[in-house]
């Protein structure tokens, strides 16, 4: 006597697909949504340390290469911490079906942080000095004709008074010799496009994978 068991399958070929294919998209969408938060987090955490480790923010902080100077920021270190601060915030991370969407940057960006008071000096100075837009947007451009940054230690002072200077490490001078001030070309370019916040973050391509291919693995 011989029995014979076997599946009978009903459903068509076409609707197994489906069924598998809609299954599939419900557990990865469902990774990705137990996923967002740490992804957020990790791009947070990464892109604040990038942009601390870039030569700008080192220049500034330090006055290495003297450009705190230059553009007399009297707490370069506050500021751009806060500068940071108010970046990662605006980082979105989102759920769309089987897409994870990660918003880094938004397009007004700049627009919302230069037009911040913190970032626009006005104190001894005649005109109100946007050093944020100069540093993100506009700097290749800039020249103050004849203007240049004298050095306190072109003086012969260890700095200058805080009654002229607002950093004590220099001050603007006219001169008539046609000379003019610009942002030091050794740490641009200047642009929208491509600034010390975005060649930061560019960084970090290979990073953001790493995050990302970790999160599906573990959650």
């Amino acid at each position: 006597m011989e029995i014979s068991y076997g599946i009978k399958v009903t459903d068509a070929t076409s609707v197994i697909k489906q069924n598998i294919e809609r299954e599939f998209y419900r557990l990865l969408n469902n990774k990705l949504n137990n996923s967002r938060q740490f992804v957020a987090a990790a791009i947070k955490k990464y892109m604040a340390e990038a942009i601390k480790k870039s030569p700008e923010y080192d220049a500034l902080v330090t006055n290495q290469g003297e450009i705190r100077g230059q553009l007399g920021i009297p707490n370069p270190k506050e500021d751009l911490d806060y500068l940071i601060e108010r970046l990662i915030s605006r980082v979105e991370v989102t759920v769309d079906r089987d897409i994870l969407n990660v918003v880094l940057l938004h397009d007004s960006y700049a627009d919302e942080l230069t037009n911040d008071p913190r970032f626009i000096i006005t104190e001894l100075t005649k005109s109100p000095l946007p050093w944020l837009k100069w540093l993100l947007e506009t700097g290749d451009d800039l020249q103050i004709i004849d203007y240049r940054v004298m050095l306190a230690a072109e003086k012969g002072l260890d700095e200058f008074s805080s009654e002229t200077s607002r950093t004590g490490l220099a001050i603007m001078v006219k001169t008539k010799l046609g000379n003019f001030f610009r942002m030091p070309p050794e740490l641009g370019p200047y642009r929208i496009d491509n600034n010390f916040v975005t060649r930061s973050i560019m960084t970090l391509e290979d990073r953001f994978n790493q995050i990302v291919k970790h999160a599906l693995e573990n959650f």
